[in-house]
Parts: structure tokens; sequence; C-alpha cells
């Protein structure tokens, strides 16, 4: 189980470090520049991706299962950016997963949809939508964030301080931070693109397999 554990436990650092500002995030003050260093490290290959990358080979070679390293990927691309080498790598394990068993898709053909869609998404942030992720802005919208009522009256005040943590990320890197921002922004579409079309001949048969099986049932 031991492959296991280490998948979880990468699994769960980007969003300790850069995910939701609630629960305990939120009731300490951090200097966004903090943030702004831990996501510059995790998005480095030498202390970030590269040795997620080492790290789930290990796992593989101990009989990790595709589901998990996927899950892991997700979790990691939710809030940064996924290298061209290591999305070429990752891709054929999600690949060969991606033509589902009707009508229950297995629980590993689930996990690659998720990482294609995470990485199809990531590609679609704005420039400074970025540059807010990199401060720790990028709440997970998947998780539940109280009342509708109390996030109308939360929303004025979230803005603010959301606007002032950015304005500050901004101004504190200056020029460099918006270039580092527009080469990512790059970066994100070229591996989306790349990613297309790696997995296009099996999503194909995937839709034709499920046309087939909506023409069976009305037949």
């Amino acid at each position: 189980q031991s492959h296991k554990i280490i998948c979880l436990a990468l699994a769960s650092i980007p969003d300790a470090l850069l995910g939701s500002p609630g629960g305990a995030r939120g009731r300490l003050s951090i200097d966004p520049k903090c943030l702004q260093a831990v996501s510059l490290e995790l998005r480095a290959v030498e202390t970030g991706m590269g040795l997620l990358a080492s790290a789930l080979a290990s796992s593989a070679n101990e009989a990790a299962s595709d589901e998990e390293v996927l899950w892991t990927c997700v979790q990691w691309t939710k809030f940064l950016p996924l290298p061209m080498e290591m999305a070429i790598q990752i891709v054929p394990m999600a690949a060969r997963h991606l033509v589902m068993a009707l009508p229950n898709p297995s629980s590993v053909t689930t996990a690659s949809y998720a990482f294609l869609q995470s990485i199809f998404e990531s590609a679609m942030l704005t420039q400074q939508q970025i540059i807010a992720a990199s401060v720790g802005l990028n709440a997970d919208k998947s998780q539940p964030n109280g009342t509708q009522m109390k996030r109308k009256k939360m929303s004025s005040k979230t803005k603010k301080r959301h606007k002032e943590k950015l304005n500050s990320a901004v101004s504190n890197g200056g020029d460099e931070t918006q270039a580092r921002a527009k080469r990512e922004l790059w970066d994100r579409g070229a591996v989306a693109c790349q990613i297309a079309i790696m997995v296009w001949e099996p999503l194909s048969q995937s839709l034709r397999n499920v046309l087939q099986q909506h023409l069976n049932q009305d037949a």
C-alpha cells in the first residue's frame, strides 16, 4: 500500500499550499510573497514538477495503479501547469482507458477524463488568473463554500481582498511576474493542444461507442 500512500500525499500538496483559503488557511496571515515563492518552487522542475514526475515513476514501478497516478496529476493540474515532457509521459496512461465500457465506466476511466478536463480547463485561464493562482487566490470551485446567501454577503468583501492581493502580487513582481504569466499562458495552451492530438482517436472511438449504444436503444 506504500504506493497508494505516496500518491495520496503527493496529491494533497498543491491544494494544501495554493488551494482554497478557507479552513486553516483562512485563519492564517500568509504574505502573498510567501505563496508566490511556494508556487514558483512547485512549478520548477528541480523543486516541484520534476520531483513529482520522479515520485510517480517510482510508484508506478511499485505497481501503483493508473487511477492513483492520474488522480494525483489531476490535483496538481488544478493549480499548476503540467510540463510538456510530463504530459507526454502521462497521457498514454490516460488514453488507454478513455474508450468506455458502457453503460458503467470504470473508476480509472473516470480518472482519465478528469485528468483531461483539468488540462483543458487550465488552458482556458487568463493571464490575470494565472497570476492570481500563483498567490493562492484560485479557490477550488468544487468545494462547498457555504450557503448562497452567505456567498452574496461575502462577495463584496472577498472581491476587495482578492483584488488587493492580486495587485500586491503584480506590483511586487513587476514586469517579471507579467512575463512569467504570459509564458505560462502559452505553455498551458501548447500542452493542451498536444494532448488533444494524442487522445483524439480514443476519444473519437468512445464517442462512437456512446452514439452506437443510443442507436441500439432506440431501435
